[in-house]
């Protein structure tokens, strides 16, 4: 029963047999997790030129840190890295558009951004309202994103995609905690109720490499 509840959590898997050959994809946070398997999952496919982007990198934590700039970590690594790096490739002049962009997101219950505290650190801190923020600014950009691309003219089709709660380091960390027990109680449920990197990206291969319209989430 354990199996049967976790196959039917993992969703369904990709077996499309589009070739990459000649194509190039650019995967942020591809060093673990999502990243990393959707990486080993497309290099599968042999000869992968930039065809697609995958804005994937994500951080979760408690704890509030901030990057080089002062900027809080949520929003610089889960929304304004992804904004930057989408638009200077956008922009290269004398380049060929990008084929597809896909924003991995996250279902949230906050639909919100507070622009009085971007930074988080007018009140107290919540890191899963931090969170929760800045993965809404990235669904955001995505429908703007298609929008701009559009008004530009470009072949580019963007769209995002919710691949689930996947067993990586960003809900582990989000669950941390330095009570033992509940770290030990916490280990059978994201075996039972959460997906592997490799079912996790199955929805994001679907929507990369199968033809989808601009401005979708999926």
């Amino acid at each position: 029963m354990c199996h049967d509840n976790r196959d039917y959590l993992s969703g369904p898997k990709y077996v499309g047999n589009v070739s990459l050959d000649g194509k190039t994809a650019i995967i942020t946070g591809a060093n673990s997790g999502l990243g990393k398997e959707l990486t080993r999952q497309l290099a599968k496919r042999e000869n992968i030129r930039v065809d697609f982007l995958v804005n994937n990198a994500g951080v979760m934590d408690y704890q509030r840190k901030v990057s080089v700039d002062g900027i809080e970590q949520h929003l610089a690594i889960n929304y304004l890295g992804h904004f930057l790096l989408t638009n200077l490739l956008i922009s290269r002049p004398g380049t060929e558009p990008i084929g597809k962009i896909v924003n991995v997101l996250c279902r949230q219950k906050i639909k919100k951004i507070d622009f009085e505290d971007l930074n988080c650190d007018k009140s107290p801190y919540d890191g899963r309202v931090a969170y929760s923020q800045s993965k809404y600014a990235l669904f955001l950009f995505t429908k703007e994103l298609a929008k701009k691309v559009q008004a530009m003219e470009l072949p580019t089709v963007v769209c995002g995609v919710f691949p689930g709660i996947v067993n990586t380091s960003l809900p582990r960390n989000l669950v941390a905690s330095n009570n033992f027990v509940f770290r030990i109680m916490y280990k059978p449920f994201l075996w039972l109720f959460m997906k592997s990197p490799y079912q996790g990206v199955m929805p994001i291969l679907r929507v990369l490499l199968e033809e989808t319209p601009s401005g979708t989430i999926y």
